[in-house]
C-alpha cells in the first residue's frame, strides 16, 4: 500500500499545542462554544480547542478520529453511577461512545463533515493511518483529518497499563500533494530493535510526531509491519 500527499500535523496536551510541520495554528484559548462546554469532557474540549481552528481555516472532507480508550472517564462514571443503583444522566449515557468528540467537533464547526472512529489498541494510531491510505486510495483528492487521542486513565485503571497516564492527541491533515510518499508493508518486527519490548501506544504516538517533525525521511514499526515515510 503506497500513497503520495501533503502533510501538515500538530501534537497537543491540555496546556499547548506544538506544531510538528511548520504551520502554526491561531493563539490558544478557548474555542469551545458555551452550549458544548457545559457537557463535554476533557476529551472533547482538547479535540475541539485543538482541531476547530484548523477546520476553520482548511478544507476537511473527511475525520478519521482514533481513539484507544475514548471517553473512559464518562464510562466509568456511568458504572459507578449503575452500581450505586443511581439514575444515570441521558446526556451523560448518549455522550458515552467513542464518536462524540469528533461529533461534537463538526457541530461546532458547523460543517456537515463526515467521520468515523477506529480503535485498535496498542495499534491505534496504525489503525487511524490505515484508514487514511484507504480513503485516500479511494478518493485521492479528498483531505483528510487524522485525530488521534485519548484521555489519562482514570486512576482505577492505571495499574491494569504501562502507559505514561497524560492526556494527548495528534492531529494530521493530508491532502493531495507530492511532499511525502508513504509507504505500508508487512514485516516481522516481534524482536523491535533486539529485543526490546514493544512500545506503548501514548510512547508510539510521541516517537512518531518527533519523526515527524524532523520533516526528514523515516521508517515506523508496528505491529507486524513497517511503515515508510519518504520526504521527497
Amino acid at each position: 500500500m503506497q500513497f503520495r500527499c501533503d502533510i501538515q500535523a500538530w501534537h497537543a496536551c491540555p496546556e499547548h499545542v506544538s506544531e510538528l510541520t511548520g504551520h502554526p495554528l491561531p493563539p490558544t484559548q478557548s474555542k469551545v462554544p458555551a452550549g458544548i462546554k457545559r457537557r463535554a469532557s476533557q476529551l472533547s474540549k482538547l479535540v475541539i480547542n485543538t482541531c476547530l481552528p484548523i477546520i476553520a481555516e482548511r478544507s476537511v472532507d473527511y475525520v478519521v478520529f482514533a481513539t484507544q480508550h475514548g471517553e473512559i472517564h464518562r464510562t466509568l462514571n456511568l458504572l459507578t453511577d449503575l452500581a450505586s443503583e443511581e439514575e444515570l444522566s441521558p446526556t451523560a449515557f448518549a455522550q458515552s461512545v467513542t464518536s462524540t468528540a469528533p461529533g461534537l467537533l463538526t457541530i461546532a464547526s458547523k460543517q456537515p463533515i463526515a467521520f468515523t472512529t477506529v480503535s485498535g489498541g496498542k495499534n491505534t494510531l496504525q489503525a487511524g493511518l490505515i484508514e487514511v491510505a484507504m480513503r485516500f486510495y479511494q478518493q485521492p483528492q479528498s483531505n483528510i483529518l487524522l485525530i488521534v487521542t485519548d484521555e489519562a486513565l482514570p486512576e482505577i485503571y492505571q495499574h491494569h497499563s504501562a502507559e505514561q497516564h497524560q492526556q494527548n492527541l495528534l492531529a494530521l491533515y493530508f491532502t493531495q500533494g507530492q511532499s511525502w510518499q508513504i509507504e505500508c508493508n508487512s514485516a516481522n518486527n516481534g524482536e523491535h530493535s533486539a529485543g526490546e519490548a514493544e512500545p506503548a501506544e501514548t510512547s508510539a504516538r510521541t516517537r512518531f510526531a518527533d519523526k515527524l517533525a524532523d520533516n526528514t525521511s523515516f521508517d515506523f514499526d508496528f505491529t507486524n509491519t513497517r511503515w515508510s515515510w519518504k520526504k521527497l
